[in-house]
């Protein structure tokens, strides 16, 4: 279990809702202080580093959002990503445009 748990939870409850979070608000949600290298934007990157996610990553990524840092409001600024599932599958669905029943 991490720390950053917690921030999965609440991002999951947002629905794909976009939400912009100071660091205060994460730090709140997380129950712990952000470290040092939070203040830089590869902290915040939404890709894995050497074959791996970093921790912090895997919470919004499985949560199902990217993370935009907004490091001069020292804020960040979480944004649904489409499902890769759901978008393949509709567009590989036929249409029923036109179709007789």
């Amino acid at each position: 279990m991490s720390k950053y748990d917690a921030l999965r939870r609440f991002l999951r409850r947002r629905r794909g809702e976009a939400v912009q979070l100071d660091f205060d608000e994460i730090e709140l949600i997380i129950r712990a202080l952000l470290p040092k290298a939070a203040f830089t934007p590869d902290w915040w990157a939404n890709r894995s580093t050497g074959g791996r996610r970093a921790i912090q990553c895997r919470a919004w990524l499985d949560a199902g959002y990217r993370a935009e840092p907004l490091l001069a409001r020292r804020a960040v600024l979480f944004t649904p990503v489409p499902a890769p599932c759901a978008s393949a599958m509709s567009s590989a669905a036929p249409s029923m445009e036109g179709a007789e029943v």
